[in-house]
């Protein structure tokens, strides 16, 4: 949908992964010892906004449907992926999972 983002999201992702080690970040596990990662679609609302890539969303607005990943209790975002408003919402969900970011040391 973003050329220009789309160019440049391995570089990004390079640099929060980075950024991360450098400043030795270890996500909060819970109680019994594993570490929250979620995922989630967050629909926006783009009605009458003639936004490119702008269409129906499963909430019954038109807008976008960008899919969301945390990690750790503290709920850092650590991927963003801008999406149609038409797409399912568990469509390449296994791809954002994948990436550097999902390789955060675990603690113990």
């Amino acid at each position: 949908m973003d050329s220009i983002g789309s160019s440049l999201r391995s570089e990004i992702l390079d640099a929060n992964v980075n950024m991360l080690k450098a400043h030795n970040f270890l996500p909060t596990p819970l109680q019994n010892g594993y570490i929250p990662f979620d995922m989630d679609v967050t629909p926006m609302d783009n009605s009458k906004s003639g936004k490119e890539g702008v269409s129906r969303t499963y909430k019954g607005f038109d807008g976008y449907a960008p899919m969301m990943a945390y990690i750790g209790t503290e709920v850092f975002l650590i991927d963003a992926e801008l999406r149609e408003g038409k797409q399912y919402s568990q469509r390449h969900t296994p791809g954002i999972s994948e990436g550097d970011l999902c390789s955060v040391p675990k603690t113990d």
